[in-house]
């Protein structure tokens, strides 16, 4: 009754809000620069280190709100309204009244169902520091997020990011005096409204919410099918308002999505089927059909990288992968304090959405997106009685996309070849230059993952229901959790087939059994809105079933031969070969990948876990050798060196497989100094280049 009780009121209100226009919104600046204030420690923000935050005074902070706010008016001229200015209601005829102090009620006001918060926020702000002899190099990478909000809903409606690099060169004596912050604070402040600038207009071309007209063309008990899907916006579980040209309002719950068609809940107002109500959208989405990958990161300093290639991954890949990225924002429960805070004229215990409960999502990612990360050493050239250096190295990211048991389904790799050319020691800085490189990796990775991975989901037919469980045919059990959805056939037809509805099944880690040769599921519902499975459902099996195969994890060291020189940043290279092995069930058993994960996942609100690893019958381990076997210096020095990696599978600590590939590769024209950093780059590129011999040798046919 009081879940009902809430949804009349909100319900009323978007009502008020549909009187000023259906195709009218209002959008209101937060005040406050997230991540800079005092409550954003390294702890909840470890991505903006603290060094960089000094130089963003208040008085600066002042300014760039001011820049923002502006910004904001001038690109959304007859929509910017004060915190202030937003309530339940409307009233009035439209006016910006950019006042602080002003009272609740006092002149124009917007109701809470038509706006929208518009938030500025530091992501990362990174202090690099390099001696340069008697001078000093900084550079202090800023990450800017933009974002807007529908708060009612507690829901991120729109967001986007920029980066933008600010070097300096200072001697050591300028370093520490006020003059020198000074200069590092106006070129922060110039680069941030810069960055502001770009978001802004980003969103100006992006972000317009406009009405779509959508038929309701049939029904099925309570559902009801509607002609366009997510195509145009709609995304399961929304709550959406809509109304139809003669002014009758009605709000839906969006329980399934397809291309082309929608199934809707109505929860409040009669619907008809063959009315057409006007819903309005935000932007363009992905896919809904597609599963939802969450990339997993670190806020462990040594893996903070990891953000950095999330962010950029989730740029690169856009809408052609097979899966919708589904990120988790750690701060959006700060974020969404401050909106109820400044927008403090809207009774919020109105809409019990605009605050989320922890584990109160059913709707969990079913898979999630692991990174490695792995540089070569950097291998300086300088030639004698030059001013010219070069500074060599390599980067390269892989990814691993792992379901809700720890298995790894997909993996890929992407790698970029970086030379730092300067003159008189100017030019990038090498942390920039490795900033570069990464992104470039990254961008290849994405290439990559968007080429080689392929979703094949296969259908199966339920067969009977009973107690919590049911039976499908023809689905061997092999004791592999299975990545599923349950669809259901509805009365209503879409081009000659029935419309399918997907059940909200709670996620589970409970792999089927068999059962006279059929394979039990056990299964809960996640939510009250859809019926329980029954006989003649689809099975839609996401992932290919590999059961029959043996398990394997990585055993959690590294095997060094002998006399080596130390190269394990050549592990992560050797690790993709056995994870992308199409003879074993791979299983992630990094701990930390757990423990983030499901940080992530209580952060977003899901009530799924992913389930602690449990150790598997073989486990492998990457391994190298890299022996100097021959050099001589002279003007220059020239070196011959053995590399060879290699996969080793052991169970209960004997081995039982190992692939190896080697070679002797002869190099030229460095340093002494420098000799064990070019060998080093090297039989990384020797590595990379011959990775698909050692996957070929790891698999043979």
């Amino acid at each position: 009754m009081l879940r009902r009780s809430h949804l009349s009121i909100a319900f009323a209100a978007a009502i008020a809000a549909t009187n000023v226009g259906a195709s009218q919104f209002y959008i209101f600046p937060v005040k406050e620069i997230e991540g800079l204030s005092e409550r954003a420690t390294e702890t909840v923000r470890p991505l903006v280190d603290r060094r960089v935050v000094k130089y963003f005074t208040p008085e600066m902070q002042r300014d760039l709100l001011g820049y923002f706010v502006a910004g904001v008016a001038s690109i959304y001229p007859q929509s910017t309204v004060h915190a202030r200015q937003v309530r339940d209601t409307v009233k009035g005829s439209y006016k910006f009244v950019n006042n602080d102090n002003q009272a609740c009620g006092e002149g124009f006001v917007a109701p809470v169902g038509s706006a929208y918060a518009i938030a500025i926020g530091v992501t990362r702000a990174s202090y690099f520091e390099v001696d340069r002899g008697a001078n000093v190099e900084l550079l202090i990478p800023l990450t800017i997020n933009l974002q807007l909000i529908k708060p009612e809903r507690g829901k991120i409606a729109y967001t986007i990011s920029e980066t933008i690099y600010t070097p300096f060169l200072f001697t050591k004596q300028e370093m520490g005096l006020p003059k020198t912050a000074a200069s590092i604070s106006n070129a922060l402040a110039d680069n941030s409204r810069k960055l502001i600038s770009s978001l802004l207009e980003t969103a100006r071309r992006n972000f317009n919410p406009n009405e779509t007209p959508v038929r309701i063309i049939g029904r099925d008990g309570k559902f009801l099918v509607a002609n366009k899907g997510f195509e145009i916006g709609f995304q399961p579980g929304l709550e959406l308002e809509a109304v139809t040209a003669a002014g009758k309002q009605a709000l839906f719950r969006v329980i399934s999505v397809d291309s082309g068609y929608t199934v809707l809940l109505p929860i409040a107002g009669s619907v008809s089927e063959g009315e057409d109500y006007l819903f309005t959208f935000e932007t363009g989405v992905d896919d809904a059909r597609k599963p939802k990958l969450m990339p997993v990161t670190s806020n462990k300093p040594e893996k903070l990288w990891s953000n950095r290639v999330a962010e950029l991954f989730a740029k690169d890949i856009g809408f052609n992968a097979p899966f919708q990225l589904a990120p988790v924002d750690v701060n959006f429960s700060d974020t969404m304090d401050s909106v109820r805070a400044l927008a403090n004229c809207v009774p919020w215990d109105k809409y019990p959405a605009a605050r989320t409960v922890s584990d109160s999502r059913s709707d969990a990612p079913q898979f999630f997106l692991r990174f490695e990360h792995s540089l070569s050493p950097v291998a300086l050239n300088k030639a004698a009685n030059s001013v010219k250096t070069s500074e060599t190295f390599i980067s390269a990211v892989s990814a691993q996309v792992v379901d809700n048991d720890g298995n790894v389904v997909f993996a890929e790799l992407g790698s970029d070849r970086y030379e730092l050319d300067k003159v008189d020691n100017r030019g990038l800085s090498l942390a920039n230059a490795q900033e570069v490189a990464l992104k470039n990796a990254t961008s290849r990775l994405a290439e990559n993952f968007r080429k080689s991975i392929k979703l094949t989901p296969t259908d199966f037919r339920i067969a009977r229901v009973s107690d919590g469980n049911f039976w499908v045919d023809g689905l061997p059990a092999t004791g592999q959790n299975i990545v599923y959805e349950v669809l259901r056939p509805l009365s209503v037809s879409i081009n000659g087939k029935p419309a399918l509805m997907k059940q909200a099944l709670d996620g589970t880690t409970q792999p089927p059994e068999q059962d006279g040769g059929q394979a039990r599921f056990a299964y809960s519902i996640s939510s009250p809105d859809v019926p329980k499975p029954e006989k003649g459902d689809i099975v839609r099996v996401l992932t290919p079933l590999r059961g029959h195969l043996p398990e394997m994890s990585a055993c959690g060291d590294i095997y060094r031969a002998e006399g080596s020189l130390k190269a394990d940043y050549l592990a992560p290279l050797f690790n993709h070969v056995a994870y992308r092995s199409p003879r074993y069930l791979v299983s992630i058993s990094d701990a930390d990948f757990y423990s983030d994960a499901n940080r992530l996942l209580a952060s977003g609100f899901y009530r799924f876990r992913l389930p602690h690893f449990t150790p598997t019958e073989f486990c492998f381990k990457p391994g190298y050798k890299l022996v100097q076997k021959s050099g001589e210096c002279k003007e220059s020095c020239t070196s011959t060196f053995l590399s060879a990696g290699s996969v080793i599978v052991e169970k209960g600590g004997a081995r039982t497989q190992q692939a190896v590939v080697a070679q002797e590769v002869t190099i030229e024209g460095f340093a002494e100094a420098e000799r064990n950093n070019f060998i080093g780059l090297k039989s990384m590129e020797e590595s990379l280049r011959t990775l698909e011999d050692l996957s070929r040798k790891f698999n043979p046919k």
